[in-house]
């Protein structure tokens, strides 16, 4: 996908293909505020005509302010590579330009510095910081610290374990036979601290095994608190809800959890004040190539979502990861396919990465809103009247802002805020923040970093899906074919690698148990399938079970593992269906992702399903099976895997369920209509039962502005013109009705027109 953003003056393009360019305007510090405008102009060679496109720029009258207990790092390798034919005063001009190009995006945190070891006279090992001409460019550059220092234990394992070895993650075959080593480690790591004071440079925070297998749990834990006995600080790349995870507190290793995903809430980051938590989102970050996951997914990461999780620094996965080394352009041939990040032209100047564009997209974001929570926190005693009600203003803004902001451990494609939203967010702080800094401050408060205007820091997300088809359950909306019946006797484990246990209660719980081998062919096919796919089933007799009755295929689900913490980013299951008629089966594929030890309801769209397999409804009328399986190949092997499974069945609507709708909080009045999506269960066949959906739009005294009705159909849109609302509050109102007019289902959003010219 296109990622590298070159300048570029004039381009060949072909006829019927889409290009995109992206335009970066420099706003000289002493322009004036206002609105500039101005136009983008399109010239074909050769031809007298050409294309204006009108562009508008607002410069505000004040200079956006960080929060200063934010930290942006991020991982960094010196460019071995990329730099090795360069040398002297261009190989420093490089070095620099890389730099200063890290700082401009707002990286203010040392970025990582590789930790390599050596032999003293006395053959000791001693540390020593790779590339330290690299640190004093720097600090010239006003990078601050900590100072994070990775890697270095490879030779203190081998030479006080004789004989073991390291896999994949850290994964040692056996153990220190005594303490030597962990003495040692202390040693070398109190020598190169004094050695880094000496020089003036910025405390340390050492780093020295990448996302350890649980396997090695003890070894690692006791490495980082020989390091905290140097009196070095340490951070782990250690989801802090892993199993593993209490290895590492038993030693009180860890003062600083650095985990992938926002892997504990808000609340409780907060209340643990002897720990810091940073992320490295490698799904934002090149790990999941889609645009939308590295550029909205990220922007939400790096922004609104990093302030929302209490969270306090990001350090990604990679500033130029190279997947050729050869050549820094090939992305498809070399050891490594993750490859993305900036690069270097033949000037020694930085290309710049689309990516990274997001990644300061959403740091600005934050400082944005830190410099309205500053501009509020210097006039909160003001004896204005008008001032007060800024404040005021200000302070329901932040919460507001703070309850609209999904909360989730990954922002990957952030269906719940547009494009749009981003911008009119931001607007609304812009605007409210400009006309706070009109009134004097009265001191000299620094604004607090943690959402103190935040009044309810809980989670205000809607009524969850498992709680509506539960409502919906108890109120006969459903008609429901328990899967789950007589305590899953009917269920059955296949290959030798799967079991299968029913955990009484209410409701009872299939376990599926799998542990992955993949030297033998668990299926009994003489060594034909190493790779097998162990699976619990269920058979259905001719004529039991029609599939196309049913609208979902319903459980929930709660994983758990041995995996580490990058092997379990991702959850691989497939749900098989077969049906009598010979030939006819289809797998649905499922990610249930990096949520261990947590609920995950399912639902599979049977319909979906159906239209996917390739056969008619008629072909599927007649089931023969329902399989849960795994392909092990998408595992290690000796991987343990355990599936708790509850609520399973086959579930009807028998009538359509509104479960949301699906549109910005705050929309700026415009000619452009919005879209507004709708949620819902039971609308395949919706147009055919001739139901209807009814919009409306009221203002907030309760009097209906807009009033729209159309056919419902499967996936409704409904696009919303309000070009000639007032700006203001509005609710707006979905209902479902019969054909008759009965009203079948409701569901409202509050919603805020405001005008983004003034």
């Amino acid at each position: 996908q296109p990622e590298l953003l070159e300048k570029v003056n004039a381009i060949d393009l072909k006829k019927n293909v889409c290009q995109r360019f992206w335009l970066k305007i420099h706003v000289p510090f002493n322009a004036k505020p206002g609105l500039y405008k101005g136009s983008v102009t399109i010239h074909e060679s050769g031809k007298d005509n050409a294309w204006k496109l009108p562009l508008t720029l607002r410069v505000l009258d004040y200079t956006l302010k960080r929060d200063p207990a934010k930290r942006y790092s991020v991982y960094y390798y010196s460019p071995k590579y990329q730099f090795k034919n360069l040398k002297g005063n261009i190989l420093e001009k490089a070095r620099s330009n890389e730099l200063s190009a890290m700082r401009s995006y707002g990286i203010d945190m040392f970025p990582t510095i590789s930790l390599r070891t050596q032999r003293t006279k006395d053959k000791k090992i001693e540390f020593y910081l790779k590339d330290d001409k690299n640190i004093e460019k720097m600090l010239d550059l006003g990078f601050k610290g900590p100072m994070p220092v990775c890697g270095g234990m490879w030779d203190f394992y081998k030479q006080y374990v004789p004989g073991g070895k390291i896999g994949k993650h850290w994964h040692i075959s056996k153990q220190p036979p005594n303490d030597k080593v962990y003495k040692a480690i202390t040693a070398a790591f109190a020598d190169l601290k004094k050695r880094v004071a000496a020089k003036g440079w910025p405390k340390m925070v050492a780093c020295p095994m990448d996302e350890v297998s649980p396997s090695s749990k003890e070894f690692a834990a006791k490495v980082l608190a020989a390091i905290r006995k140097a009196g070095v600080k340490t951070y782990t790349t250690k989801d802090p809800s892993a199993a593993d995870a209490s290895t590492y507190r038993k030693l009180d290793a860890v003062n600083a959890w650095c985990s992938q995903p926002f892997a504990f809430p808000y609340d409780k980051v907060m209340a643990d004040k002897q720990h810091e938590y940073w992320t490295y989102p490698n799904h934002n970050a090149g790990e999941i190539k889609n645009r939308v996951i590295m550029q909205k997914g990220g922007r939400m990461t790096y922004g609104f979502g990093l302030w929302k999780s209490g969270y306090t620094t990001v350090i990604p996965w990679h500033w130029r990861w190279l997947a050729n080394r050869d050549d820094q352009f090939d992305y498809l041939r070399g050891s490594s396919t993750s490859g993305c990040g900036s690069r270097m032209d033949e000037n020694q100047e930085v290309i710049p990465a689309v990516y990274w564009e997001c990644f300061r997209e959403g740091y600005d974001d934050l400082r944005y809103l830190y410099t309205l929570e500053d501009a509020i926190a210097k006039r909160e005693k003001s004896a204005n009247e008008q001032c007060r009600k800024l404040v005021l203003q200000g302070k329901q803004l932040v919460q507001e802002i703070w309850n609209s902001i999904p909360v989730k451990k990954k922002y990957l494609k952030v269906e719940d805020w547009t494009d749009e939203n981003f911008q009119v967010r931001r607007w609304q702080i812009a605007s409210l923040t400009q006309k706070l800094l009109k009134f004097p401050a009265l001191n000299s408060k620094t604004a607090p970093s943690l959402p103190e205007y935040v009044v309810n820091t809980k989670n205000t997300s809607k009524e969850s899906t498992d709680t509506l088809i539960s409502k919906s359950l108890k109120n006969g909306w459903i008609d429901q074919y328990n899967l789950a019946s007589d305590d899953y006797k009917f269920w059955k484990a296949h290959d030798t690698e799967a079991s299968k246990k029913v955990i009484p209660g209410t409701p009872p719980t299939l376990r599926f148990d799998v542990l992955v081998n993949l030297k033998i062919d668990g299926g009994g096919g003489k060594g034909k399938y190493p790779m097998g796919w162990p699976r619990i089933l269920r058979i259905f007799k001719k004529g039991e079970l029609d599939l196309t009755k049913y609208d979902y295929l319903c459980f929930k689900v709660k994983v758990d593992s041995n995996r580490s913490e990058v092997e379990d980013d991702i959850t691989p299951f497939i749900v098989n269906f077969a049906s009598h008629v010979k030939g006819v089966r289809y797998d649905s594929l499922i990610d249930f992702g990096d949520k261990p030890r947590i609920w995950l309801p399912q639902q599979l769209s049977i319909a979906d399903m159906i239209s996917k397999s390739g056969f008619s409804k008629r072909e599927w009328r007649n089931l023969r099976k329902i399989q849960l399986v795994i392909a092990e190949k998408n595992y290690s092997d000796g991987t343990k895997m355990q599936f708790d499974i509850q609520d399973l069945a086959l579930l009807k609507f028998n009538r359509p369920i509104l479960k949301k709708i699906i549109c910005d909080d705050v929309i700026m009045r415009s000619s452009k209509k919005t879209a507004v999506q709708v949620e819902g269960y039971g609308f395949s066949d919706g147009a055919k039962r001739k139901n209807s959906l009814l919009l409306t739009v009221s203002d907030n005294k309760g009097k209906k502005v807009s009033v729209m009705t159309m056919p419902l159909t499967a996936k409704p849109i409904v696009m919303l013109d309000t070009s000639n609302f007032e700006y203001g509050n509005y609710t707006l109102t979905l209902t479902v009705l019969s054909e008759n007019g009965r009203k079948l289902s409701t569901t409202s959003k509050k919603i805020t027109i405001i005008n983004g010219l003034e």
